[in-house]
């Protein structure tokens, strides 16, 4: 092979090369904007919980519609599930591009294969978030079905729960805030390569 040769055919690697790091880039692109949405989504949950406490305290005074706002929040949390199991999606779709990239690029599909682990980390801890909602909700229901106006006590374990649903969520946010700087990583380090 003569030195044309050689330089035409690293010439065309370097073009495919340059489309796979496009490729990934959207990847990463799409999967930052789901996180986003999924930021978006528990901050709605967020805000149902909210409700839900004023609706706690709406029933101290006597109301008794707390069932239908325990059932809207049920449905919000059913959504979530469906966003979760699209950003699941959207990251094995991820995973096969950066399969293809790591032929050419082994430094950098060190630094995809870590921002995966991070991903895999938020997808165990929003499945550990819904079983943990899922029971702290039904175990909220069932008390709400059983209080008193003038029990003390039972408004007490409500709170406590209410509590441990807002400790969840903040893992939740700072989970997801590490793996945005881990795609800031990723981005810095192709831009860095693109130069």
């Amino acid at each position: 092979m003569n030195d044309r040769e050689l330089l035409e055919l690293i010439a065309t690697q370097v073009g495919t090369l340059t489309t796979n790091v496009d490729k990934l880039g959207k990847e990463v692109s799409d999967l930052k904007e789901g996180q986003i949405n999924l930021g978006r989504e528990v901050s709605d949950l967020k805000e149902g919980q909210i409700n839900l406490r004023k609706e706690v305290s709406d029933l101290k005074e006597g109301q008794i519609n707390l069932g239908k706002e325990v059932s809207d929040l049920k449905e919000g949390q059913i959504n979530l599930g469906k966003e979760v199991s699209d950003l699941k999606e959207g990251q094995i779709n991820l995973g096969k591009e950066v399969s293809d990239l790591k032929e050419g690029q082994i430094n950098l599909g060190k630094e995809v294969s870590d921002l995966k682990e991070g991903q895999d980390d938020i997808k165990n801890e929003l499945n550990e978030f819904r079983k943990e909602t899922s029971t702290n909700f039904n175990n909220l229901k069932d008390k709400l079905d059983d209080l008193e106006v003038n029990n003390a006590d039972r408004h007490i374990t409500i709170n406590r729960d209410i509590k441990q649903i807002k400790s969840s969520l903040s893992k939740v946010e700072i989970i997801t805030a590490d793996n945005w700087g881990d795609i800031a990583r990723i981005k810095a380090n192709k831009r860095h390569r693109a130069r």
